[in-house]
């Protein structure tokens, strides 16, 4: 739960700034961008991008507690940029 609420935060951040520094058309790049960043750290973490044997030999040479905080991290940060894509949304759609 506190995850949702930093990344609340930081999508209401990002919209604050917009408004402040540029104007609304920059909401979306910045809360999107902010979220994107998120996203992208969760699927490194998560190994989404690495090919079968690699996640094999992987997988084999990594400890069970290494693989639960990776997984953790993993979806934490997920869960922090959900906000700001979901904010980066509803504005694009309310254009």
């Amino acid at each position: 739960m506190k995850y949702l609420l930093m990344g609340s935060f930081l999508a209401l951040l990002g919209v604050a700034v917009s408004f402040l520094i540029w104007n609304i058309e920059m909401v979306i790049p910045i809360t999107s961008g902010i979220g994107f960043f998120f996203f992208a750290i969760a699927f490194i973490l998560s190994g989404v991008f690495v090919s079968g044997d690699r996640m094999r030999a992987n997988l084999a040479t990594e400890s069970d507690e290494g693989r639960n905080e990776r997984n953790k991290i993993s979806f934490h940060s997920a869960l922090v940029g959900i906000p700001s894509i979901v904010v980066a949304l509803l504005f694009y759609l309310s254009n």
